[in-house]
């Protein structure tokens, strides 16, 4: 009786399973054209303090709510950037004025649907500094 060596299907395997882990370790990854605001922020929350929150705070707040204005609480710094403890310590306010219309006031265009979706996406992460 004669045996028959059975084939050695593992090399390809091996790379047949290579192959398909790059393709799914890439399928995740931003293109250059979403940049990096369309990543997700640092500890998965999915929403960046200093991508999404900050340039939203800054361009629709700085005028009332920098030191000096006329608005209380102050959340931004002098140069009209948003200090993160003091925004995360009022996160509630914001998120509760801007979804109810009440803020910005005067001439500011009022937040987006999806720039309040990102507020309250952050504030609902814990208030993340990333």
């Amino acid at each position: 009786m004669s045996r028959t060596r059975p084939s050695k299907p593992w090399p390809q395997a091996a790379l047949l399973g290579l192959a398909l882990g790059t393709v799914v370790a890439c399928a995740g990854s931003p293109t250059p054209a979403q940049g990096p605001a369309s990543a997700p922020a640092a500890g998965g929350t999915g929403v960046s303090f200093r991508v999404q929150v900050a340039p939203v705070l800054k361009a629709s707040c700085a005028g009332c709510h920098a030191p000096g204005g006329s608005a209380r609480p102050t959340f931004l710094g002098a140069d009209g950037a948003p200090v993160h403890a003091a925004t995360a310590a009022n996160a509630g306010r914001i998120v509760t004025s801007v979804e109810s219309g009440r803020m910005p006031k005067g001439s500011t265009p009022k937040l987006t649907a999806a720039q309040v979706a990102d507020l309250k996406a952050w504030q609902a992460a814990g208030t993340p500094d990333n």
